[in-house]
Formats: structure tokens, sequence, C-alpha cells
């Protein structure tokens, strides 16, 4: 069962606002980052039916990072869309929230 992986424009803004930020830490760091997003995305190609968190949004926290995916499965069309890339770590009232508001 191969589903096609959508990657929304704030998804993919908070990807690149990840490695830029594991990049300047260490280039390894944003290397391997990359290669947890690559396998988080074969993940979601295979199986996409992780932990409902909201009214039909569903989770997949990367194995190795303090990044939780936050997705939609559109099973007619076999299409996992994915709408964020939220760090854990952070209070998410405090960046990601008010990060979506200033681009809705």
């Amino acid at each position: 069962m191969a589903f096609k992986i959508n990657v929304d424009y704030r998804a993919h803004n908070d990807i690149e606002n990840a490695l830029d930020y594991y990049f300047e830490k260490s280039p390894k760091a944003a290397q391997d980052f990359y290669k947890e997003i690559q396998f988080a995305y074969e993940i979601l190609d295979v199986n996409p039916f992780f932990q409902m968190r909201y009214s039909d949004s569903r989770c997949l926290p990367l194995r190795i990072f303090p990044f939780i995916f936050h997705f939609t499965i559109m099973d007619k069309d076999k299409t996992v869309n994915i709408h964020a890339l939220i760090n854990t770590s952070r209070n998410p009232s405090k960046y990601w929230l008010s990060e979506k508001k200033r681009h809705n």
C-alpha cells in the first residue's frame, strides 16, 4: 500500500527552519536530521495510520530528534498531507501557533 506524501508550505518551512538550526550547530547533525525526515517519509508511505491526536489529525514522532509530524490521510486518493513538523521541546503556543497565525 503506497501513499503519496504531500508536504504543505508551512510544514516545509518547519523542516527548513529545523535544518538551518541543526546546520548551525553541526553539518553532521543537519545531515542526520535530514535522514530522519526521509525515514519518516518512508514510514508514512507504507503505513500512515499512526496515533490520532485530533478529529482527523495524526502524529508521527521522529525517532531521534525532538520533533513530531502532524498530518492527515486522504484514503480515497492514498495521500498523506503533512501540515506541520513541531518541536516537542518548545511550547507550541509561544512559537508554532503564533507563527501559523502570521502565515494565515
